[in-house]
Parts: structure tokens; sequence; C-alpha cells
């Protein structure tokens, strides 16, 4: 809402009409989870799994091995999950099973009790890892701003060709923000302020291509045919 009243063009009436309607379909749209929560964990959430599991998400073992060393998680012989309950938990691989690991839960039925818990192993973890906490992060900077699938957890013919599907994509989305910013940034605070917000959150939480999908992509449609037009007109007056 901050950058909709960074639009020059709207007048003060329609910034606040804006913000509100953004707003309200913000909050509409938690209502069902988000009063379903209050009522059995006395916590109203916005998220499905809460700010300080998704910081957990992105700062942890588990994290690593799945940016890092494209390991979706770490399994033994006998099939059994050996680090994510531990860090959850602090139980120690590798007798850690899924099953105990859903059993876990119910040692922790407050739900802020377990959100204190993934806040408190995110932090242990980053402060036992610093190294591995700096390549995580920069992992996920790249990862932002490069399309197509990660190499690295899927197979490299089908990363390739996602890679060349989307090329159009972005290399034509980012010419056209990039062109339409240093025309006239005031006109696109909305795009830069969605971008700087998501790059922020890949980096201190986890970057996950699906937010990426449904925040910033179909803006990057509408760059890529502004970049087309400034292409396709370049041409013309060449010619």
């Amino acid at each position: 809402m901050f950058f909709i009243f960074r639009i020059k063009e709207f007048t003060i009436q329609e910034k606040i009409k804006s913000a509100l309607i953004f707003g309200s379909l913000c909050l509409i749209s938690t209502l069902p989870f988000g009063l379903y929560n209050l009522q059995k964990h006395q916590v109203y959430t916005f998220s499905s799994d809460g700010l300080a599991c998704y910081f957990w998400f992105g700062n942890s073992e588990f994290a690593f091995q799945r940016e890092c060393l494209g390991k979706r998680y770490i399994v033994n012989k006998s099939g059994s999950v050996q680090d994510t309950a531990m860090l959850l938990y602090n139980w120690t691989p590798p007798n850690v099973t899924i099953e105990n690991f859903k059993n876990a839960l119910t040692y922790f039925p407050s739900e802020q009790g377990r959100q204190a818990i993934f806040k408190r192993n995110a932090y242990t973890w980053i402060q036992q890892n610093p190294n591995r906490f700096i390549q995580l992060k920069v992992e996920s900077f790249f990862h932002f701003f490069m399309w197509g699938l990660n190499f690295k957890i899927h197979p490299l013919s089908i990363s390739l060709i996602s890679v060349i599907i989307f090329a159009p994509l972005y290399v034509l989305g980012y010419f056209g923000i990039f062109h339409a910013v240093k025309n006239d940034l005031g006109k696109h605070y909305l795009m830069m302020g969605l971008m700087i917000t998501m790059l922020i959150f890949a980096i201190i939480f986890s970057f996950d291509p699906r937010f990426r999908r449904i925040t910033l992509e179909p803006f990057y449609i509408i760059y890529a045919a502004f970049a087309v037009y400034k292409i396709k007109g370049k041409y013309l007056d060449s010619h």
C-alpha cells in the first residue's frame, strides 16, 4: 500500500481507494484459515505456516541441503528423515522417522510454542553455520533473478528446457523494467517496490519460485510487452 501512495498519476482519493481495496482483499483472503486457527490455536494467522516457521524453512540445514546441494531431505537406507524433526525439536538423527516427526507435534500443541521453536532453531543454525548461511543467501539471491527450474534439484535436461522457455519473458521483462525505471522512476514505484520487497523476503526467509510466479511474473509479462513495443519501434525507426 505504501507504493500505491507513491504513484504520482493517482489523486489522493484514488490512492486511498486503491489502498483500501488492496488491503481489504488481502485481509479477506486470510479470513477462512485465520479464523480457523484463531479458534483452534488461539492465534490469527496470515499464512499457512507462520512467520517463524518460514524463517526456519529458509535458514536451516534442510534449506541448505535443498538450495545448495539439491536435496529435498536427507534419508538413510531405512527411509527415515534424518534432519527435519531434529531441527524442529532437537531430536538426534538417524532415529527420527516420519511417524515420530508427526508424533512430536503433540508435545507442542500451542502454535505460539511451535513458532518459538522454529525461530530459536533458525537462529541457532545461523550461529553455528555462518559460512553455510552466507552461501545459502547467495543462492537465494541468484535464484530470485534466474528463471527456470533449479538444475540442482531437477534433471538437467528439464531445467535447460525451462530456462529456454522462460528466457523471453525474463530477458524482455528485465529490459522493459530497466528502460522504464531509467526514464521515469516515479511511474514505476509499484514495480520496484514489489521486486525489492520480494527480494528482501527471499533473502531473509527463503526463495520460493511460486511466490515470484504469482506476484512478479504477471508484471514481467506487462514489461516484456513494453520491451517488445520499444524494440519494434526502434527497428522501424531505423528502417
